[in-house]
Order: C-alpha cells, then sequence, then structure tokens
C-alpha cells in the first residue's frame, strides 16, 4: 500500500476558511421559531442520588427497565432486590463522589442539554413533520455506558462523558476517551435517529457505498445542528479538523491510489472507515475514521452542486453512485 505525506500546519491559520464555512451553515438554517415540541425530559440521576432505601431504588429501576438492559454491568438473572443494593452500594461509595462533582460542575442542571436536544428536535419536525420526539432521561451508570438511543426513548449517562479532565473515566483505549465529551452527546443522538431517514441498497459493499452512507448521517446530524462546529458531528479534535481540511487531495488520492474507493475487502475497509487511532497508510497524523469523513464532505459537495435536491430527497438516494456522480469531487489544497 502506498503512503503519503500528510500536511501538519498551525491551527490558527488554515482554520478560518472552514469557520466561515460553519458560521453561513449556521446564518442559512431555516427559521423553526414555528415549529414547538413538548421535551419530555426528566433527570433520573438526581433521582437515583436522593433514593436511601433500596426499595424505593427497586420500584425506580422496575419503572426505567433501560437501566437495567443498558446501563449495568450486572446480569439478567440478579433479582431486583440485589440490583438495587449495588447500585446503591455504586453511589455511596467514596470514589463515586468525585465523579458526581464533576458531572455537577459539566452539566449543572441540564438547561444547556435539554436546549440542544429541544433545538435539534425542532429541526427534525421541521424537515420531517411526522417526527415525534422521544422520551428523554438521564441516569447513572457508574461508567459502564454513555448512551441508548430508541424512537421513543433517549437514555443519556452523563457520568460517561466528563472528558479527560475528569477524576475518574471509562474504561477504553486513549483515544476515545477524548471524545467522551458533552458536546458529543447531543450530535451522537440524531446521528443515530438519521438511521431512520437513511436507507442502504441492498447488496452494495463496496467502501465508497459506506463512505456515502456514513457521510449522508453526518449530513442529516448536520442539517438538525447547524450552529454546531463540524468537529463535534463527526467527533474530531480542532487540530484533526484543520489538519483534514487542508489535505483534502492527499486523503483522496490516497483512497484512489490504493484502489480503496471500489473495494469490497474488509481488512481494507476496517483501516479507512473503523476506529483507529490514526491512519497511519496515509500519514501519523491523520485521524482514523477519515473514510467516513471524506464520505461527508462528497454529499456536501454533491448538495452544493445540485441545490434543488433537498435533504429528504438526498437522504432517500440510495445508489452511491448517483451521489458520487453528482458531486464531482475533486478536492484541491
Amino acid at each position: 500500500m502506498k503512503r503519503f505525506f500528510f500536511v501538519l500546519l498551525l491551527l490558527a491559520g488554515i482554520a478560518s476558511c472552514t469557520n466561515d464555512e460553519e458560521h453561513q451553515e449556521c446564518a442559512n438554517a431555516p427559521d423553526i421559531s414555528g415549529v414547538s415540541i413538548d421535551l419530555d425530559f426528566v433527570a433520573l440521576d438526581k433521582q437515583m442520588r436522593s433514593i436511601n432505601d433500596t426499595m424505593q431504588m427497586v420500584v425506580l429501576l422496575q419503572e426505567n427497565p433501560a437501566i437495567r438492559d443498558h446501563f449495568s454491568s450486572i446480569p439478567a438473572f440478579v433479582d431486583d432486590t440485589t440490583r438495587a443494593a449495588s447500585v446503591m452500594a455504586m453511589l455511596q461509595h467514596p470514589s463515586y463522589d468525585s465523579v458526581l462533582m464533576d458531572m455537577d460542575a459539566q452539566y449543572g442542571d441540564y438547561s444547556a442539554l435539554k436546549e440542544e436536544l429541544s433545538t435539534a428536535f425542532r429541526y427534525l419536525k421541521y424537515y420531517y413533520p411526522d417526527f415525534q420526539a422521544p422520551k428523554v432521561r438521564t441516569v447513572l451508570s457508574g461508567l459502564y455506558n454513555g448512551l441508548y438511543v430508541s424512537d421513543s426513548l433517549v437514555m443519556i449517562a452523563p457520568d460517561y462523558f466528563l472528558g479527560e479532565g475528569a477524576t475518574h473515566q471509562p474504561q477504553t483505549y486513549d483515544y476515545l476517551k477524548k471524545r467522551l465529551i458533552r458536546e458529543h452527546i447531543v450530535p451522537t443522538v440524531i446521528r443515530n435517529f438519521s438511521n431512520n431517514y437513511n436507507p442502504t441498497m441492498v447488496g452494495e459493499e463496496s467502501m465508497l457505498a459506506e463512505m456515502i452512507d456514513f457521510g449522508k448521517a453526518y449530513y442529516f446530524t448536520k442539517a438538525m445542528l447547524p450552529c454546531h462546529p463540524d468537529q463535534y458531528i463527526i467527533q474530531y479534535s480542532a487540530q484533526e479538523m484543520a489538519d483534514v481540511n487542508q489535505n483534502k487531495a492527499v486523503i483522496w488520492t490516497a483512497l484512489v491510489q490504493n484502489e480503496a474507493l471500489f473495494s469490497t475487502d474488509m481488512m481494507l475497509k476496517k483501516k479507512f472507515l473503523h476506529e483507529r487511532p490514526n491512519v497511519v497508510e496515509i500519514g501519523e497524523r491523520c485521524p482514523g475514521r477519515i473514510g467516513t469523513w471524506v464520505g461527508w464532505d462528497i454529499v456536501r459537495r454533491y448538495m452544493e452542486r445540485n441545490p434543488d435536491v433537498s435533504l429528504e430527497a438526498m437522504m432517500k438516494i440510495t445508489d452511491p453512485m448517483v451521489i458520487y456522480n453528482g458531486a464531482k469531487y475533486k478536492p484541491i489544497n
């Protein structure tokens, strides 16, 4: 596999053009002042913290089975009383106090999180009037899991999203820990909802098809969060965003010359689409999942070249070649 020179430049100068584009997207966002939703938001984590009786915890867990199913390492066969006692022991552990303090400092009364979710859901309802906002619940997971998303319920464990400076962090790779921050919660929720509007072409297994599928998901997410920086949509750092924007041609050349676009080889797709600290085949500073970012850029170019195509119409396109050919994607630096 050929290797390429990935240029690393200082952030200050090269980010300005990208920031201008993002500000323009925010300024040109649709007017949603006439769109309203009733956000059913309950901070179950605060209820969990206030409980000092095992039977009260049993009731809370029975009323919210998603906590048991998605936010606990306790096996499903464990009886409710034992489970409740284990949860209370976790919450009362001295080391967990620092987790709760970090959480309170970052999230407070959840007013910012509520506003972000409400705004995103209003945009979703603007584009898709039949959309019904899910219930939203915040819970405590003991750093076990961060999110559960279904059509009717979104559960968020804020203790999982405290960032690098937190006293305690989930057990995962260091490069992934950097992404466990508050700013990534709502974009991840919305990207999950994009699956409902993003049909795929049966039998199409090329890397390009997956790139564009990811690209559509990111484009959808950005449309629902038009004033969110791109780095939070794709979960890159500001420096990584600046680097990939500055090295578009290098990245594209690497994919083309290595004949990756139309390959169905799983190992090759893992190199460019899956989680990795970096894609060394392109450069030591090239971030993982770079193919998904290219897919997003292709979709953006397609929409720029086809202004008569609505978001809803684009999301219905199942043939990736329609978007690829329509984008005429040839990046230059």
